[in-house]
């Protein structure tokens, strides 16, 4: 075999060899770095265990508690055993659930306020429709509300705090994921953690809230077949580097391996930029599309006093995901669009003994009241079910001869019992026992007051007759309950606003292109918005964005109340009082808000009709265009359009009087200019002229007297009109009052609902305000006609005639207006009123619609 000279090889290796050796050198030292991150992490998660594995314990048995599990084990079985009865009765759930479903009642709202108020009055984002203008404080608001919908954050919120009032912790989480609708876009989603044990987070953390906690784990066990197949070549049982041992015991067994999410906060080096838009940004955002912005747009780092463009050095915190098992890295690292942890805890009190803390649970200290009242309750239940049934008294020749039916009396129902009769001697009869259980039910009745004192919560709380008999003590007791268990509600709300810095945040980051965007609002509604649209400037050419959604800082702050539906309902009691207390003339302008905040069938069509009657002023830019008529819409440019021309309202009587008004004016005006120059000239020809224009101003205003007489007339219809008005409204006002009184006092309204109460004032309001319109359509039908033919009469005659109203019989179209015919049986009540319209957009008929089984009786 030949052999090569050591000597003769070449003093470098070929190329091929390099690449060789440098690729085997990075798959290990890859290797390597891979080992090191692990090791690091399980480390952090022994740090979690130790910290938080006091917590769990004392939670779980909470928990135990709360799934009615009060009996000490070994005493239990021993009860068993003995074939003596354990009762268990659980009051925690009830305790726990009036908690929880008060917070549900009155869930925590965000609400985003601008911190920079000069960039809050620049962003304004305008709706798709062109009617309503919203703040960009606003926008954010709805897009977090819209987030909490989308997410069903609700249940989110709700599992939190059931946890916490439970075993004294809970938590919900946030995380940017790809759309579904949309594949190219991300979405923030709001996720509920179904258990709060798999949930550790940075036991060195100093804050009430953990925003500033570091690290945090979250966790699911996932069957075997179902991590092999989702990550194959992944054997998490084959690990055989240094971390293996204690650090490594329970991530997997038989079954199933523990798929972990570690989150951490990593410090970058960057810069902060300033940019000529008035922006702060981080180069390492910008940094590949600074060049363009400036030629585009114009953009640029500006300078500083010294000359030197403003840049800083800092350290930014960026959260970092993996998905991981104890062996290897699944997923990741990927970077969150977040400065802290997005697991956002709701605690119960905390409390620190000894450097060890504790989270309590509503519960907590009640449990040995709980074991105490289970115990003394099975013991009255033992007392009583081993007490002898209550013997017969009697003599032996009562009995003899029916010895067997008075053994059998205490366990047969006889009908009757024979007995001997004795001259003297009364019949046999019982011997009732004593009750010997009377001091073990004592005990417990003192155990449940002492666990009702202990957990905060009173009889008035859980809706029991209690001592207090006023409302003002009821309602006073309740507070009180609700006072001592406000830290949940409280905690929760921390967690809430928390969050919503976070979505803050991330907004701007997962909403950085042109996008139409869905805004819920406040009473439930929804719009749509533009953001981030870009326009290009036809001079320089560059491009410029409009509803900048990075524009300006934000904050968020909480707000607590009651929920909308029952806002709307305090709403329309509290309106109800203040038109007790108001001029007709104002209160006519808030009845269309009282009606619509009923709720009833048929209230949102009645408030329509009334809310057309208010004068222009008193209307909004958005009910302004829904009271046009039918056909008529408004043009890009602002301007009113019907079949592709403009279109005009008629004027109002008030319009044509103030006009008529400024009329009179100038002629007068010019009347006295044309007298003055008579008086001042020197010559009968330019007497002459002016005594012409004297006439010529007389005459007009003469005309113009004429008209204004008209327009009086119209003004007096009008305002006979507005009295008519007010009358009906406070028709209206009186039979809405009428029917609430009604069902105050009425002991059959309450038997029925109030939509069924308020359906025949909603038909007799229809009908009387069809009435007015029709009368108000031939009125004015009539003063059209009059002044058509005083019109004519001048055309043929040449010269002013005063005006009067003239006399005729309604046109037409007024004449064939549609009565609205509204036909109801009074021996029932209609469920809902199905109303019909004519070409116009105007009511012309309105259908009860019957219960299936009123229609069939």
């Amino acid at each position: 075999m030949a052999t090569t000279d050591p000597t003769t090889l070449p003093d470098q290796l070929p190329n091929d060899a390099l690449l060789l050796v440098d690729s085997d050198y990075e798959r290990e030292d890859s290797k390597a770095r891979l080992e090191d991150e692990i090791r690091g992490i399980l480390d952090r998660w022994q740090i979690h265990q130790s910290f938080w594995s006091i917590i769990h314990q004392e939670a779980l048995d909470d928990d135990n508690f709360i799934a009615g599990n009060h009996w000490p084990e070994q005493l239990r079985q021993d009860r068993v055993d003995e074939r003596r009865p354990v009762l268990t009765y659980n009051l925690f759930p009830a305790f726990c659930r009036q908690i929880t479903n008060a917070v549900r009642k009155e869930r925590p709202q965000l609400k985003v306020t601008p911190v920079e108020t000069n960039h809050a009055k620049q962003g304004r984002v305008s709706n798709l429709a062109g009617t309503r203008d919203y703040s960009l404080a606003d926008v954010y608001s709805g897009l977090i509300r819209n987030i909490e919908h989308i997410s069903r954050a609700d249940q989110a919120y709700d599992t939190a705090t059931k946890h916490a009032v439970d075993h004294g912790f809970g938590y919900f989480l946030l995380m940017n994921e790809w759309s579904r609708d949309n594949p190219f876009v991300q979405d923030l989603i709001i996720h509920r953690v179904k258990d709060s044990y798999c949930v550790t987070l940075d036991p060195d953390a100093q804050e009430a809230d953990y925003r500033d906690a570091q690290d945090a784990f979250t966790w699911e066990w996932m069957q075997r077949k179902t991590f092999d197949a989702k990550y194959p070549g992944k054997n998490p049982s084959d690990f055989a580097g240094p971390t293996a041992g204690g650090a490594m015991q329970g991530w997997w067994n038989r079954d199933g391996v523990r798929v972990t999410n570690y989150y951490k906060i990593e410090y970058r080096d960057d810069e902060v930029l300033m940019l000529s838009n008035g922006k702060a940004v981080y180069r390492s955002q910008v940094a590949a599309v600074l060049d363009d912005m400036e030629r585009e747009s114009g953009v640029h780092v500006v300078n500083g006093a010294d000359g030197k463009p403003m840049a800083k050095k800092v350290k930014r915190p960026v959260c970092t995901w993996r998905r991981m098992t104890a062996r290897d890295i699944l997923e990741g690292p990927t970077d969150l669009p977040f400065s802290a942890i997005p697991i956002f805890p709701v605690f119960g009190e905390e409390m620190i003994v000894e450097g060890i803390t504790h989270y309590e649970s509503a519960i907590r200290y009640a449990k040995d009241a709980a074991r105490s009242y289970n115990y003394w309750r099975t013991a009255a239940a033992e007392v009583v079910a081993l007490q002898p049934r209550a013997p017969y008294m009697a003599t032996a020749k009562q009995i003899a001869g029916h010895e067997d039916r008075f053994e059998q009396a205490n366990q047969k129902n006889f009908p009757y019992l024979i007995y001997n009769h004795v001259e003297g001697v009364s019949p046999p009869q019982r011997i009732q026992p004593p009750n010997t259980a009377a001091a073990e039910l004592q005990n417990a009745a003192q155990d449940g007051e002492d666990m009702q004192s202990i957990i905060g919560l009173h009889d008035a709380n859980l809706g029991r007759v209690s001592n207090e008999k006023s409302g003002k003590a009821i309602i006073a007791r309740q507070n009180a309950g609700a006072t001592s268990t406000f830290q949940f509600p409280d905690n929760l709300g921390r967690a809430i606003e928390q969050m919503g810095r976070l979505l803050v945040e991330a907004i701007p980051q997962i909403m950085d292109t042109q996008r139409v965007l869905r805004v819920r609002l406040p009473d439930g509604g929804e719009d749509f918005v533009e953001i981030n649209q870009t326009v290009i400037d036809g001079e320089t050419g560059r491009t410029y964005l409009v509803a900048d959604i990075n524009a300006g800082k934000f904050d968020v702050v909480l707000e607590t109340g009651p929920s909308y539906a029952t806002q709307r309902q305090e709403a329309a009691d509290l309106q109800m009082e203040l038109l007790k207390t108001l001029p007709p003339e104002v209160a006519a302008n808030i009845v269309h808000l009282i009606v619509k905040n009923l709720g009833v069938p048929g209230s949102d069509e009645v408030s329509a009709v009334l809310r057309k009657m208010l004068p222009d002023q008193l209307k909004t830019e958005e009910e302004k265009l829904e009271d046009l008529p039918k056909g008529v819409t408004k043009g890009e440019d602002g301007q009113l359009m019907k079949d592709g021309q403009p279109w005009q309202p008629e004027p109002t009587p008030e319009m044509v009087m103030a006009q008529k008004q400024q009329e009179l004016e100038d002629k007068k005006i010019q009347a006295m200019m044309a007298k003055a120059d008579a008086e001042m000239a020197t010559a009968d020809a330019d007497k002459a002229q002016a005594d012409a224009k004297i006439k010529t101003a007389e005459a007009d205003v003469a005309r113009i007297q004429g008209e204004m007489a008209a327009a009086g007339n119209a003004e007096g219809q009008a305002q006979e009109q507005q009295r008519q008005n007010a009358e009906l409204l406070k028709q209206v006002e009186d039979m809405i009052r009428q029917v609430m009184e009604e069902h105050k006092i009425n002991p059959k309204a309450h038997e029925e609902a109030t939509d069924a109460q308020l359906s025949e004032a909603t038909i007799e309001i229809l009908e009387r305000v069809k009435g007015f319109v029709d009368r108000k359509m031939q009125a004015t039908a009539a003063a059209m006609e009059a002044s058509q033919m005083q019109r004519e009469e001048e055309e043929e005659d040449g010269e002013l005639v005063e005006a009067a109203p003239a006399k005729g019989k309604a046109t037409n179209g007024a004449a064939s207006q549609p009565a609205m015919n509204i036909n109801v049986n009074l021996g029932q009540r209609p469920e809902r009123i199905r109303f019909e319209y004519d070409e116009a957009g105007n009511i012309t008929d309105g259908v009860p619609e019957y219960s299936t089984e009123e229609a069939a009786e």
